[in-house]
C-alpha cells in the first residue's frame, strides 16, 4: 500500500503549484470600478506636497510579484492574494469568475 500524502506534498512531488484564474467584466461606463481594480492589480502612485518639497508614495499592486496578466480581463494570481482582488470585484458588483488551476510556475 502506498503511504498517504498531504495535498501540498503531492503537488510538490508533481512539480505543480496552485493558482487562481480570475476573469472579470467591467462595464465601459463604470470608471470607478475600473480604477479600483486597476489599483489593486497594478498599484498606484500618490503625490503629497509639504511646505518645503513634494513627496511621492508608491503602493505596489499584485502584478508582477503575485499575479500575471493573461489577457485584457484575465489574471492568474497566487491563491494567498486572490481574495484581495475578488473582494474588490464583489464590492463594486463586477461580474467575475475565479477558478483554481494547477500549473508549473
Amino acid at each position: 500500500m502506498y503511504p498517504k500524502m498531504r495535498p501540498a506534498e503531492l503537488l510538490d512531488r508533481l512539480g505543480v503549484r496552485e493558482a487562481v484564474l480570475v476573469s472579470y467584466d467591467i462595464p465601459a461606463r463604470d470608471a470607478y470600478a475600473r480604477t479600483a481594480v486597476h489599483r489593486v492589480l497594478y498599484g498606484r502612485r500618490e503625490a503629497a506636497r509639504t511646505e518645503r518639497k513634494a513627496k511621492g508614495y508608491w503602493y505596489p499592486g499584485l502584478v508582477p510579484e503575485w499575479a500575471e496578466r493573461l489577457g485584457q480581463t484575465v489574471v492568474l494570481i497566487h491563491p494567498d492574494k486572490s481574495s484581495e482582488l475578488t473582494e474588490i470585484l464583489r464590492a463594486h458588483r463586477v461580474p467575475h469568475r475565479a477558478r483554481t488551476v494547477y500549473l508549473d510556475w
